[in-house]
């Protein structure tokens, strides 16, 4: 399914299960290259920021917790930019992504917002709007670890070893999905200010200072639990 937002300087398209049609149309409209759009057709395990002469590709992984199962596992984002689009693929649905992409598709003033200052821009907002939620992610994960102190302090250890279970795998899964993004982070503010301009370094270096910090946090709960 390809969807589209048109801003006057920015156009976004965001597409979900990306099918034979969507690669062609990549390839023919936007001279995307077939080794691109191979990746954004399969799964792929690392993360990684690659610069072309016409575009930007990013490979990036969102965490996503299942309440039934109490498991927090990968979503691949895969997104592309150019000057003047940016394209967002995915094989599932990220609600994060959704939310934002509505709420610029609805209203006038957020689509001004976020699309009158360019591709890069938008970029940043995409990728803060996801490091923005993993961020909540872990309020719920500390929430958790206060819990089950306080049920051990209250001498009820023994109900609390499934939980501790739980909590230790959900911790592990997390940390393992943002600790190589550090890297990717990194590399975004390097090929992101030479494809952009100087002016977007401030924007990318926040970006990987907030992952930073989410990685920080993990590492703090993995000797907490």
């Amino acid at each position: 399914m390809r969807n589209v937002i048109k801003g006057p300087n920015v156009t976004w398209i965001d597409i979900e299960n990306p099918t034979r049609e969507d690669v062609l149309y990549l390839e023919n409209t936007f001279g995307i290259l077939p080794l691109t759009t191979k990746s954004i057709t399969t799964p792929e395990v690392r993360s990684r920021v690659e610069l072309y002469p016409n575009y930007l590709y990013l490979v990036l992984h969102y965490p996503i917790h299942n309440k039934q199962s109490r498991e927090t596992r990968s979503r691949e984002l895969d997104i592309i930019v150019t000057k003047d689009t940016i394209i967002t693929v995915r094989l599932q649905s990220i609600v994060t992504l959704k939310a934002l992409y509505n709420s610029l598709n609805l209203y006038e003033e957020e689509r001004a917002k976020y699309m009158n200052q360019g591709t890069g821009y938008l970029l940043f907002s995409i990728i803060e709007d996801l490091w923005e939620s993993s961020m909540t992610k872990l309020t719920r994960i500390n929430k958790g670890l206060g819990d089950i102190e306080k049920q051990i302090f209250e001498g009820r250890e023994g109900p609390m070893v499934e939980e501790i279970s739980l909590t230790k795998a959900d911790i592990i899964n997390f940390w393992k999905i943002v600790n190589p993004q550090t890297d990717t982070m990194a590399e975004l503010r390097k090929e992101g200010v030479e494809f952009f301009g100087s002016e977007m370094r401030p924007y990318f270096a926040h970006l990987l200072t907030t992952c930073h910090y989410i990685q920080h946090d993990l590492s703090t709960f993995k000797e907490t639990i």
